[in-house]
């Protein structure tokens, strides 16, 4: 089971998980959002570009912009 998470960056900018796994990076509002990955079950954001992310499946991932970025 998923939990809700976010973490603000600054007053604009702020990652969210939502309880289906998918975390969404939000800058303003929910109408300008990317998502960044998804089975997610932990993340830390470092700036609005990085953010390790840790999978469903235990592994984690250093990610820059998206999950076809990551190492």
């Amino acid at each position: 089971m998923q939990n809700n998470s976010f973490q603000a960056l600054d007053a604009t900018t702020v990652y969210v998980l939502g309880n289906n796994g998918v975390l969404w990076r939000e800058i303003g509002n929910l109408n300008d959002r990317s998502q960044v990955d998804a089975n997610v079950s932990q993340f830390q954001a470092l700036d609005a570009n990085t953010v390790y992310v840790l999978g469903d499946d235990g592994v984690l991932w250093r990610e820059i912009g998206h999950l076809n970025n990551r190492s």
